[in-house]
């Protein structure tokens, strides 16, 4: 029974103890679970156990947490000291209970924890616990609260003021300035025994601990002056401005110091000034003044110069009491002072000006006035100060120098020639009027040497006049004008110096004698031609005096007569060995009558070579210009042996040409480079009917010889002949009876001496020629319009045979076997027998619009219409025919309106689209397009078929033409489609064409114009 008693005992206080346990356990896990605190147990570097505060610190979830390794949750810097702390205590080494680290939460940012940790038993092994708790809001406030402390402590430092911190009399904080302008260092600042009112002079420590009393009661204190005294003594005037503050959790008060001595002593040194400036005013010979920025001026102060200047007492003005300044000011002068005034405090600029003012006394005067706004807070100018002075006499001795310089500039204006100053540096400084229009308006600033043309020893000539020389000196000069040319000056220089004799420039006179320069060199040239001339004629040129003796002579004498010059000169014509006596007769006589009326004269004759050859002259003799000084006669021999041996060979070729030139049966005429006719053949006769006297001598673009186009072309293919080409053309002639003739005519230049003087032609009739060419293109257009018209036939006879064909067979089938034949034959035959007839319907409307077209009886009914609807239409309806390919269409939906027939040009559509249906391979895409160009409607239809040779582009539009290939053998259709497409196109003033590529496709484009009449009307093609 003991026994059992004491299982039994044992027993209860075993459960007594586990309920215990688990009570306890209960109340753990409450308090864990509750703490703001995380709670981790790490057992061999491995996280056992953590609370739902550590889970809410790292992001991580209590599952995943357990498990991980506790150094997985901080950054790497701070894992690497955390686990060295771990290994230490768990080793029994000393480390600190509590350290802070940083934690790496889930989402990558990063928290500031402390951890204070130890060692707990942990299922028969150690394990850490340690409790974890967030500091990251308080190492912020910490940080912040620092940054907050070092900025005060930077600003106190660097502040100009002393900056006291003062707890009961103590001072806690004294900034570097305190201890500068003091002389006390910190330590003595911060000393137990330092008594803040040291600082203060006896005179103001009665103000001081009255001010402490009020901020220990909590009263405010406004800012107040008070004297210092530093440690050696010195005086420091200065205000302070102080506030109560808490500071380490007692009040203290921070105090603001600023030395204000320096302020005193200036406000002393303004009132002295102030005083010496009253002083001043009132001796100034001018008014300075204080007034309202208002229409009237109000005078708010004015010094005693008032008096002086207006014959007014400043009290007649101040504040408008007897009148207002403006009353002074003349009627034309005050809006521009109010102006200008306005102007410059718009820009906040002191403003200037001059105006005339009348005095009490009547007398006008003029003033010179400086002043400047005082501007207020908000920005406005209320009040103006300034100075105003006396400048009459100023003005009456500048009127009297514009007087004077207008007279100056007048006159020299007047001078043609240019007048230039430049300075020492050579810089020109003024200018002339006929100098600024020679160079130009920018020329002022500019170095002479800017406007020097060419290398030019210059500056060097006039260098004596900058080292003091007086005389004038002369160069010229090459300059460039303001237009760029380049002109040859003439300068006359002259030096300029001030009152103290000291050089100060140059002042110049231009002349512009280029035109002069340029006679002379060119008469230095002339004088050289003509020397060159003389010696280098062809001719014998002999001068005579008033007897008739040779002065001078050239070597050609020698080549013509065998004569030096020497043994001519001196002699008289009469005495010349190489003229018969008989001829002499006849030339002195000859020269008497020149002499006697001045006229030239030109005498030919036989003459005789030192060697006796016998040559023929030409001398030409003509008075000398009595203009030139040198009085006597010229006389040119001339060599023309040649000449009349060229005459006498010429004259036997004109008459062999004429033989030829009036036995020829073609027309042979000439013309000159005026286009007058100079000769014609006599064959004109037989082949226009004119004689040639008829013609001869008239311009042939005033005849009636040619139609008007070929006028027009005959006298362009003349300026080609002339050019030097040769041209062959062939011209519709008028004959005189009016009948046309064709001429076949090459014109050829016409030569003389080196010299086109004209052009020569051959005209050959060959108008029975042309004809019978003609009959012969007429035969062979008969001989096409019989081929075609027998084309058509076979095609239309073929095309009409199939349809026919077909409505005879199947009328055939259902007249004679009605009974026999099913209800779906039936009804397949009769839809064969409606599209037959259909397409014979418009086989025959497409024969009747080709036959309309061809008579012009095509009726277009023309009136604005969209052309959107028709183009969408044709395209659907295109797609139900031919549901093997694609059609689409790409048409805006903003298109203007066109005048054009719907009818018709629904009729183009169907014929375009279904001749690229013919043409393209099944599946491919036919596209639909308009679009705006220029004043038309351009429409196009593109498809994606074998294309058409570029050479048959332009024949696709002929009726009954089709491309000659294989892929295009097999097509139905008779060839009116596209023809009748441009007669449509063309009747509604449009245009249509085909673009192509081989291979690729083709593109039928037409335009239609735009609506430009308010009413529509109908037009027949």
């Amino acid at each position: 029974v003991s026994y059992l008693a004491d299982v039994a005992w044992e027993i209860t206080r075993r459960k007594r103890a586990e309920e215990a346990l688990k009570e306890s356990e209960a109340k753990y896990s409450a308090v864990v679970e509750r703490a703001n605190d995380g709670l981790a147990i790490v057992h061999k570097e491995r996280i056992v156990f953590v609370n739902k505060a550590l889970s809410e610190i790292t992001g991580y979830s209590v599952s995943e947490l357990e498990g991980k390794v506790l150094l997985q949750v901080m950054t790497p810097e701070s894992a690497e000291y955390a686990l060295g702390i771990y290994q230490r205590r768990m080793s029994g080494k000393p480390v600190p209970s509590m350290y802070q680290v940083t934690a790496l939460r889930k989402d990558g940012t990063t928290r500031s924890v402390e951890i204070s940790a130890g060692t707990i038993p942990y299922r028969g092994d150690l394990a850490s616990i340690a409790v974890i708790r967030d500091i990251t809001e308080r190492k912020r406030a910490e940080e912040a609260l620092a940054e907050s402390e070092q900025a005060f402590r930077n600003l106190a430092e660097h502040s100009p003021s002393m900056i006291f911190i003062n707890v009961r009399g103590k001072v806690l904080y004294a900034n570097e300035r305190s201890a500068e302008a003091m002389g006390y260092t910190r330590e003595e600042y911060y000393s137990p025994d330092f008594d803040f009112l040291t600082l203060m002079d006896p005179g103001s420590l009665e103000t001081v601990r009255r001010n402490l009393a009020r901020h220990r009661s909590g009263e405010d204190v406004p800012p107040y002056e008070y004297t210092l005294r530093t440690k050696d003594g010195k005086r420091i005037d200065a205000i302070i401005s102080t506030k109560l503050i808490q500071h380490r959790g007692e009040s203290a008060i921070l105090g603001i110091v600023t030395d204000i001595t320096d302020l005193k002593r200036a406000q002393k040194t303004i009132e002295e000034s102030e005083r010496k400036l009253s002083t001043l005013m009132s001796n100034l010979p001018g008014i300075a003044y204080r007034r309202a920025n208002n229409r009237n001026w109000t005078m708010h102060f004015l010094s005693e110069g008032c008096r002086d200047l207006t014959g007014y007492a400043p009290e007649d003005l101040l504040h408008d009491r007897r009148l207002a300044f403006n009353d002074l000011i003349n009627p034309e002068h005050r809006g521009m002072v109010w102006t200008e005034t306005q102007a410059a405090l718009s820009r906040r600029e002191h403003f200037s000006f001059e105006y005339a003012i009348t005095t009490a006394g009547g007398v006008e005067k003029w003033v010179w006035e400086k002043g400047c706004g005082i501007f207020s807070p908000d920005g406005r100018a209320e009040i103006l100060e300034g100075f105003i002075s006396d400048v009459t006499e100023r003005k009456r001795a500048e009127e009297k120098l514009r007087q004077s310089e207008e007279r100056n500039e007048a006159l020299l204006a007047a001078v043609p020639d240019i007048i230039m100053e430049v300075d020492t540096a050579k810089v020109y400084t003024w200018a002339n009027e006929a100098g600024l229009e020679f160079f130009g308006h920018d020329v002022i600033g500019k170095e002479a040497s800017f406007y020097f043309e060419g290398e030019q020893e210059t500056y060097g000539i006039v260098q004596p006049l900058f080292e003091g020389a007086e005389n004038v000196i002369y160069v010229e000069s090459w300059q460039r004008r303001k237009d760029g040319e380049k002109r040859l000056l003439a300068w006359w220089c002259r030096v300029l110096k001030d009152s103290s004799g000291n050089v100060t420039g140059a002042l110049s006179t231009a002349r512009d004698i280029t035109e002069r320069k340029r006679a002379e060199e060119a008469l230095r040239q002339r004088e050289y031609q003509i020397r060159t001339l003389f010696e280098n004629a062809s001719d014998a040129i002999l001068y005579l005096d008033e007897s008739g003796r040779v002065i001078e002579c050239n070597q050609r004498i020698k080549d013509i007569f065998g004569y030096e010059p020497e043994e001519a000169i001196g002699k008289s014509f009469a005495e010349f060995p190489f003229v018969e006596p008989d001829m002499m007769s006849q030339i002195l006589t000859e020269f008497d009558r020149m002499l006697e009326s001045g006229e030239s004269r030109l005498l030919e004759f036989e003459s005789k070579r030192q060697d006796g050859q016998t040559l023929f002259v030409e001398a030409s003799t003509r008075m000398m210009d009595p203009n030139t000084g040198i009085r006597g006669t010229l006389t040119i021999i001339r060599d023309i042996t040649e000449r009349r041996k060229a005459e006498a060979a010429l004259k036997e070729s004109e008459t062999k040409y004429r033989q030829l030139f009036e036995s020829i049966s073609d027309v042979v005429y000439s013309v000159d480079t005026e286009f007058r006719i100079l000769s014609v053949s006599p064959s004109v006769r037989e082949i226009l009917g004119y004689a040639p006297e008829e013609i001869i001598g008239k311009r042939f673009t005033d005849t009636n010889l040619l139609t008007g186009e070929d006028l027009k072309l005959a006298a362009e293919d003349t300026l080609r002949v002339l050019a030097g080409e040769e041209v062959i053309r062939t011209y519709k002639f008028i004959a005189k009876d009016g009948s046309i003739r064709i001429g076949e005519a090459k014109g050829t230049p016409l030569i003389r001496e080196g010299q086109t003087i004209g052009t020569i032609a051959v005209a050959r009739d060959i108008t029975e020629r042309k004809r019978a060419e003609e009959r012969e293109k007429e035969a062979e257009k008969l001989r096409e319009i019989d081929r075609m018209r027998t084309d058509l036939l076979a095609n239309v006879s073929h095309e009409l045979r199939t349809p026919l064909t077909t409505i005879k067979g199947y009328a055939t089938m259902l007249t004679e076997y009605p009974d026999k034949l099913k209800s779906e034959e039936k009804t397949r035959y009769l839809e064969a027998i409606e599209r037959s007839s259909d397409r014979l319907n418009e086989l025959i409307d497409s024969l009747l619009d080709m036959s309309r077209i061809d008579a012009g009886m095509l009726r277009i009914d023309r009136r604005p219409s969209e052309i959107l609807p028709i183009l969408q239409q044709a395209a659907a309806e295109a797609q139900v025919r031919s549901p093997t390919h694609v059609i689409v269409t790409n048409v805006p939906s903003q298109l203007p309106m066109a005048r054009f027939d719907p009818r018709r040009i629904r009729q183009v559509m169907d014929n375009i689209i279904d001749n690229a249906i013919k043409y393209s391979p099944k599946g491919t895409t036919i596209r639909v397009e308009a679009t705006r160009s220029e004043s038309n409607l351009q429409v196009s239809v593109s498809d994606q078929g074998v294309g058409i040779p570029a050479a048959e582009l332009e024949r696709v539009f002929d009726r009954m033409y089709r491309v000659k290939r294989d892929a295009t053998a097999r097509v139905a259709g008779v060839g009116l489609g596209l023809s009748i497409c441009r007669g449509v196109v063309d009747a509604h003033g449009g245009k249509i064409w085909m673009e192509s590529v081989e291979g690729q496709g083709s593109t039928c484009f037409f335009t239609l114009p735009l609506d430009t009449e308010e009413d529509g009307h109908d037009k027949q093609a």
